[in-house]
């Protein structure tokens, strides 16, 4: 589907998204497009306009109940799928080491990698939070999502954590809005039967 600089048919295309790829919805105050974003990296997006007959939001499939919450943890379910999502206080003196900062050329601007992974949630702080864990239960067979996966997500809100179920595809989509100002990201995990497909992060402005 194409990417357009403006919300017109007649527009300037300014990229191309495959089928089934993941978009970030800015507004809907156009009629008929969506302002949004398309991350192809976690260092590259595109951003432009997609009409909205092209479009399925994630909020209209099932949404999963919160049915636990404290500060560190939440658990989200419905009929045959469990999800445990855990936080927990990060220890940046025994982990200091493993951040450093590099310049991008590209665009002139320095970036933070922990473990080689861009660093999302601190704004170049010290991060106070990180994920301890995510398991999602499908039909009784459970996953753990791998430390790298989610290791270089930071500042965690634990409370902002929502996940919805396309019945059709067994498509699973957990999302979570973490760290506030400048720091602030949406991360999206997408399993598939239960099994992990992929993340996809993204900054909401």
């Amino acid at each position: 589907m194409n990417l357009r600089e403006n919300p017109n048919a007649n527009s300037k295309i300014v990229g191309t998204i495959k089928s089934n790829e993941f978009v970030y919805v800015f507004d809907d105050a156009d009629a008929n497009w969506f302002m949004v974003d398309y991350p192809k990296t976690d260092t590259e997006s595109l951003h432009g306009n997609i009409h909205k007959s092209r479009v399925v939001l994630l909020e209209n499939f099932l949404a999963l109940k919160q049915d636990f919450i404290s500060d560190n943890e939440v658990h989200l379910t419905t009929k045959n799928i469990k999800i445990v999502v855990k936080g927990e206080p990060f220890d940046y003196k025994k982990n200091k080491a493993k951040f450093k900062k590099v310049k991008n050329k590209k665009v002139d601007y320095v970036e933070e990698f922990y473990n080689n992974q861009l660093v999302w949630g601190t704004d170049f702080t010290i991060p106070k939070s990180h994920y301890k864990s995510i398991e999602v239960t499908y039909n009784k067979s459970k996953t753990v999502l791998p430390a790298k996966i989610i290791e270089n997500l930071f500042n965690v809100s634990i409370g902002q954590t929502t996940a919805y179920f396309d019945a059709k595809t067994e498509e699973l989509y957990l999302i979570s809005l973490n760290s506030d100002g400048a720091g602030a990201y949406y991360c999206l995990f997408v399993f598939e039967k239960g099994i992990f497909k992929q993340r996809k992060v993204i900054m909401p402005f």
